[in-house]
This record gives C-alpha cells, sequence and structure tokens, in this order.
C-alpha cells in the first residue's frame, strides 16, 4: 500500500515539496522520474531541524557505521556519538546538494555532496526506514530554502525552488588518459551542473580529479572522434578546455552520443551556476 505523504497530497515529494510523512515506501526509479515532470504546487510544512542515527559509509573502506546527524538553521553536522562535545564535520546547507537518486544503490539511502576546505566530497547515508530518509531529505531542502528566503527576501519563494536539490545530470564510466600518456584508464564520472568529478569507484568519499566546465565564450567544447595519439572509435569524443582537451572513451556508441548531449547541455548554461569559475580542479590523480 502507498503511504500518504504530506508533499502537495502526492505519494512522492515534488521538487518544491518540502515534508514527506509516515511510511517506509521506496518509490520506484520511475516514479521518482514521473513527479520530477509535474507542475509546482505550494508546500505545506516546513522543517529546519532535525536529529537522528544514519549509518554512513566511511571514507575509506566499504564499511557502514551509525552516526548522530544534526541538522540546524544553517549547517548539517554529524558526530561519532551523540555525546560528543564536537562534530566530526560540519557543513554549511548553501554548500551542499542532496539527491535520493545517488550511487549506493540502497532504498533508503541518500548522498551528499559538499565542497569541503575547497574540495568536493561525496557522503553516502542510509536510514532504517524510507520514512526517515525522507523527512532527512526534505529537512534539509527547506533549511535551504529558508536560508535563501533570508538572503533574498523580496524574491517569490518558487524562484528558489530548483535550487533547493538536485540529481547529476549523469553518471557512467568513461575511459580517459592521464596527462601525457596514450594508456585508456577506466574512471566513474559523475556531472554535478558544471562540475565533471571522476572516480575510481561510484561510492569514493573524493574524486580523483574534477573538470570545473565553463562557457563556449570560455573555449570549451565537446567534439566526437578522438586525437590523432589515441586512435579513432566509434565511441570516442573530446573535451576542450582552456587548460587541456580530454580524450574520453564511452562504453557504447549511443552512451558517447548521451555524454555530448549532457556536456554540452552544461556548458550552454555554465554561465548560471553558482560556485567558482576556476576552470581546471585537479587533484593530481590524471
Amino acid at each position: 500500500m502507498r503511504p500518504e505523504f504530506h508533499c502537495a497530497g502526492k505519494d512522492w515529494p515534488q521538487p518544491m515539496d518540502l515534508y514527506a510523512g509516515n511510511s517506509g515506501y521506496a518509490p520506484s526509479t520511475t516514479e521518482k522520474s514521473s513527479c520530477r515532470t509535474r507542475q509546482m504546487s505550494p508546500y505545506r510544512i516546513l522543517l529546519v531541524q532535525k536529529k537522528g542515527n544514519l549509518f554512513k559509509k566511511k571514507k575509506v573502506d566499504n564499511v557502514w557505521q551509525s552516526r548522530f546527524f544534526v541538522l540546524d538553521k544553517s549547517t548539517l553536522k554529524y558526530y561519532k556519538k551523540m555525546t560528543d562535545p564536537v562534530p566530526t564535520e560540519s557543513i554549511e546547507l548553501l554548500d551542499l546538494n542532496v539527491t535520493l537518486n545517488g550511487q549506493i544503490g540502497h532504498p533508503n539511502a541518500m548522498q551528499i555532496t559538499a565542497v569541503i576546505k575547497g574540495r568536493t566530497r561525496n557522503i553516502f547515508v542510509y536510514a532504517e526506514s524510507g520514512q526517515d530518509i525522507m523527512n532527512w531529505f526534505c529537512a534539509i531542502r527547506a533549511s535551504r530554502l529558508k536560508l535563501l528566503q533570508e538572503r533574498e527576501p523580496g524574491k517569490n519563494p518558487e524562484e528558489f525552488y530548483p535550487l533547493l536539490s538536485h540529481d547529476f545530470a549523469k553518471s557512467g564510466y568513461l575511459h580517459k588518459t592521464p596527462p601525457n600518456k596514450l594508456k585508456y584508464q577506466r574512471r566513474y564520472f559523475l556531472l554535478n551542473q558544471n562540475r565533471l568529478m571522476y572516480l575510481e569507484k561510484p561510492t569514493d568519499a573524493f574524486p580523483l580529479g574534477e573538470i570545473i566546465l565553463g562557457t563556449e565564450a570560455e573555449c570549451f567544447s565537446v567534439e566526437e572522434g578522438s586525437s590523432h595519439d589515441t586512435g579513432s572509435s566509434d565511441s570516442s569524443f573530446i573535451l576542450n578546455t582552456p587548460i587541456r582537451s580530454y580524450p574520453f572513451l564511452a562504453e557504447t556508441p549511443e552512451e558517447k552520443l548521451s555524454w555530448i548531449a549532457v556536456l554540452r547541455a552544461s556548458i550552454e548554461k555554465a554561465h548560471t551556476f553558482a560556485g567558482p569559475l576556476t576552470p581546471i580542479d585537479s587533484y593530481g590523480d590524471d
């Protein structure tokens, strides 16, 4: 039986909905996708504080540990134990994004992506029930809305709805070459607005590197084909930046076309994304 979420009377939160009610129901991917196309409607309940335990993946191991999370007016913190005086991590709400369509595969999971100390971090958590993870998701969005309204009080709240959270534009494996090398390496890529991150595994806490996409006027572009050094393939394409051209090899020709489309769309909208405009932000892996 489907739950009765308190989100504009729908059974799955709309992009503008801020609170979800009592059920452990985990909607399918199809239901998640369909709800995003529905027309916006006013939210009903505003949550700006929440605390409780979530299971969090460790940075380097595939080990999940219970951590105590606290959501307050402007930050999301977590502690090893509820009695700890100092949090293990404190993240500014306006510096993070949250999605239920993360890389874990757990039905009650949530992925938090934030820039912490100048570096992107992926935090993977799950709750014991679908109701609890939904409440966390909507509470974080509600708190972000409140902060945005306080920063720009004259705006209509609906103007902030697209800024509350977003899913990754695309994710999947691509093969890339390190600088001055011809051998392809398989990496997992995530396109988060105009930040193209690559990781060794989908659930890595830190990307091996990032490419911050700019506009065509800033010399960013995507083209089919491959460089002379890497050879030709039906699945090859090149991402050009002011500093470097990246030859990529997709898993299939269809995946190549999909990546080209989403990267071009991100380049077209790069000027609308908040955050630093540094062309390349690499961590030295490749």
